[in-house]
């Protein structure tokens, strides 16, 4: 099954387009304008106003961005005038430059500087701001108690003053923070406060609706979140916000479709199409799609379900050809800086030398005796190079050694998966498997000769090699397969069949054993692009102490896993490609499941 995007990206990718086009489309000129103001109080307030319009569009900018210089000079020039309230908006205007840039360290400096001026001013909403921001930038960093704490202030102190705008900003966006780590509960708290703030935004109002309709989906209370849905509809076709109403109606057409409700999904989801056509934002033209054919599918219309699906794939044709044009513009971007760089550093190392020579002139003896020792020194590197090579060829053999003895055990589980299924008379879900079989079969062939695959081809394999799996034991667990967006899925790369062990582990001796909810996750994630690819494979399995007694019957497990460090090692002497293998328990201290931590350097 397509698997789509859920509540409720329509409407943030909205909200931050408009966003983004109200604060970027002529940065160049806008800055310059605010620069040329002859008054210094307009002229401030022009640039907390352009800094604001970022903040609300998160947009990213870069140390390179004109207005940066312009928030100096206004430290400067409010430093000069003596102005307390003026340098304090300086300082978090710059905190808040910072922040979007990534340049924590700086913001967290600026931040502690305009608290110490609104603390000597008195100015609570300032005060109130700053806790905000000071919150937002201990995400991620360890500090998630000091983080809420910090927001939690910044509430208080906007409940006590009346700032109503400042207080419904920062409870929507704390509520968010809580949708966005599975906290459900304290996230439709918060929004039902959100709701009683007076003076909200329209559309704020219909966003938040539908988040926390959301937030009752995933608490199973249906009931409320049909109410919340259905309002957040009625709101946003009121108001004619046809974006919003049409990403509304295509996400309770997709809780339909989970709940098995086909009429209704069909229904709901062919009058959500012309709005998501009007849109015209591909991927979500293809989810929409791809609900249909999936929902005429499950309905056994297979007619309808065809013809969606020509649509379906048609269109996400254009979507990879996008974002392979997206993959060469950023390698691009990343080859002219690295370029540029290396330039600068040759001008550098180029004067340095000269320096030398003027320096050293007189010492041609010593020079002599240095190239006479370089040149022995290469010969020596030439020779250790060709013995590398050579010991790098006989490591990619014994790869494809190692690889050759896994494909023909998950062949014969599959075969025999097939053969099982048609003896019980299940013809239909033998068709099935059988053509995803075929599928992942033809990609087995095409990378069988590969040292290396593309992460989104292994994300690929790994979708069909899931499916197989959850279509042979009857869908008896969930899965999940995800990229962050540091990971670059055309380019970025992995050894072909090194996940799939460790995947068939943790649902054969992890998984099937268990009762209750089975969840399998596998995350695909960089730090930035001079960090390795880190695979996560997760499950809430048994534990390995629980598969202990197991393991002594059947060596298979051990193996595969031998197998998989093996591969790991050979690929990479330096150990910069590795597996670390760490065991999960709940707080009472019973095992919780296994998480592996796969390791790929790019640079092998």
């Amino acid at each position: 099954m397509i698997q789509y995007i859920r509540p409720f990206c329509f409407l943030v990718l909205f909200f931050s387009a408009f966003s983004a086009f109200a604060a970027g489309a002529k940065t160049d000129s806008l800055v310059n304008v605010i620069s040329k103001e002859p008054n210094d109080t307009v002229r401030f307030r022009m640039l907390v106003g352009y800094i604001d319009q970022l903040v609300e569009g998160t947009i990213m900018c870069t140390i390179q961005h004109p207005v940066l210089a312009q928030l100096k000079k206004m430290e400067s020039d409010a430093r000069r005038l003596q102005s307390r309230y003026w340098e304090a908006r300086a300082h978090q205007a710059e905190a808040d430059f910072y922040f979007l840039a990534m340049q924590h360290k700086e913001s967290f400096l600026h931040v502690k500087l305009a608290k110490e001026e609104w603390e000597k001013t008195g100015n609570s909403k300032g005060m109130a701001e700053v806790l905000f921001l000071e919150g937002k930038l201990l995400i991620g960093q360890g500090g998630e108690n000091r983080t809420i704490q910090y927001w939690d202030q910044a509430i208080s102190i906007c409940q006590k003053n009346g700032f109503g705008e400042l207080q419904a900003i920062i409870t929507g966006y704390v509520a968010s923070y809580w949708l966005a780590r599975n906290e459900y509960k304290k996230a439709a708290v918060l929004l039902e406060e959100w709701l009683k703030i007076p003076n909200t935004s329209t559309q704020l109002k219909a966003y938040y609706l539908a988040n926390l309709g959301s937030a009752y989906i995933n608490l199973r209370n249906y009931k409320k979140a049909d109410f919340y849905m259905d309002s957040a509809i009625s709101l946003a076709k009121r108001e004619n916000f046809k974006e919003m109403e049409g990403s509304l109606i295509f996400n309770k057409a997709c809780q339909a479709f989970d709940q098995g409700q086909l009429q209704k999904s069909e229904k709901l989801a062919l009058q959500s199409l012309p709005m998501v056509l009007e849109v015209g934002h591909l991927n979500y033209i293809a989810d929409s799609y791809g609900l249909l054919m999936d929902i005429y599918k499950a309905m056994k219309n297979y007619e309808k379900a065809l013809y969606y699906s020509e649509i379906y794939f048609k269109i996400n044709d254009s979507i990879n050809k996008q974002e392979k044009q997206i993959d060469y513009k950023n390698l691009d971007r990343k080859y002219q800086s690295n370029l540029k760089s290396q330039k600068i550093k040759e001008q550098e190392a180029k004067i340095l030398e000269e320096r030398k020579q003027r320096k050293y002139y007189g010492l041609g003896v010593v020079i002599t005796l240095l190239f006479t020792a370089l040149g022995g020194t290469l010969f020596y590197v030439n020779r250790k190079r060709k013995e590398l090579k050579l010991n790098q060829s006989i490591s990619e053999s014994e790869m494809k050694a190692l690889r050759a003895q896994m494909n023909p055990h998950f062949m014969f589980n599959s075969l025999n998966a097939i053969q099982q299924m048609v003896m019980n008379n299940e013809n239909e879900n033998a068709f099935q498997y059988l053509d995803t079989y075929s599928k992942l079969t033809r990609q087995i062939l095409e990378n069988s000769e590969k040292k290396w695959i593309t992460v989104k081809d292994e994300m690929k394999f790994l979708e069909l090699y899931l499916e197989i799996e959850s279509l042979r034991f009857e869908h008896a667990f969930r899965y999940k397969i995800e990229a962050s967006d540091e990971v670059m899925p055309n380019s970025d790369r992995i050894p072909a069949m090194v996940v799939q062990p460790i995947v068939e582990n943790a649902i054969k001796h992890g998984l099937l054993r268990k009762d209750g909810d089975k969840n399998l996750l596998i995350r695909f994630d960089r730090k930035d692009d001079k960090s390795p690819l880190e695979v996560v494979v997760e499950d809430n399995g048994l534990g390995r102490a629980a598969t202990l007694p197991e393991k002594k019957e059947s060596d298979h497990h051990s193996m595969s896993l031998g197998i998989t460090e093996n591969r790991l090692q050979l690929l990479d002497a330096t150990g910069g490609s590795r597996m670390e293998v760490e065991d999960l328990h709940s707080p009472d201290g019973t095992a919780a499941g296994t998480r592996v931590h796969i390791y790929i350097s790019q640079n092998a």
